[in-house]
C-alpha cells in the first residue's frame, strides 16, 4: 500500500513541497533587497478546504522527450501564483523589508517543523497499528 492513498500524506506532501517553495521565494526577496525597482514576492496561501479533492493531487510530470515514461504527481501549480505584497517601497523603488521577510522566513521554519513532526506522529501510528512498535 502506498502512503499516497491517504489523503492525510498527499496534503502533508503538497504542504512541504509549498513550503519549500516558498523558502526559495523569501530567500530570493531577501537576496535582492538591494536591488533598484525589485518587487518582494510570496505564495498564495494553500486552502485545502476550498481545493477539489479529485484535482488537487492530479497533474502529471512533463516529458521532455517522446521516450519518456508519462507519469504523474503532485499539482506543482503554486509554483506559478506568486503575487506582488504591498510592502513600503524605497527611494529606489526596491519594496523588500529584511524584517518582514525574516519573520517570514522564521514562520515558514515552523511551518515546516510542524508538518514533519505530524508526519513523524501519523507514521507511528502506522506502526502501532501494524504491530511493529513505535520506536523504529
Amino acid at each position: 500500500m502506498d502512503l499516497g492513498d491517504f489523503p492525510v500524506f498527499r496534503m502533508m506532501k503538497q504542504k512541504l513541497g509549498w513550503l519549500n517553495q516558498r523558502q526559495r521565494v523569501i530567500a530570493e526577496n531577501i537576496a535582492n533587497a538591494d536591488t533598484p525597482n525589485y518587487r518582494a514576492q510570496d505564495l498564495k496561501q494553500i486552502d485545502f478546504r476550498k481545493l477539489p479533492s479529485n484535482k488537487l493531487f492530479s497533474s502529471a510530470l512533463s516529458r521532455t522527450h517522446e521516450g519518456h515514461i508519462k507519469g504523474s504527481g503532485t499539482d506543482q501549480s503554486f509554483r506559478i501564483n506568486r503575487e506582488n505584497a504591498d510592502y513600503e517601497i524605497n527611494p529606489s523603488g526596491n519594496s523588500v523589508v529584511l524584517e518582514e521577510q525574516m519573520l517570514k522566513s522564521t514562520q515558514n521554519a515552523g511551518d515546516h517543523q510542524l508538518v514533519t513532526s505530524l508526519y513523524r506522529k501519523h507514521m507511528s501510528l502506522f506502526r502501532i497499528a501494524l504491530g511493529r512498535g513505535a520506536g523504529r
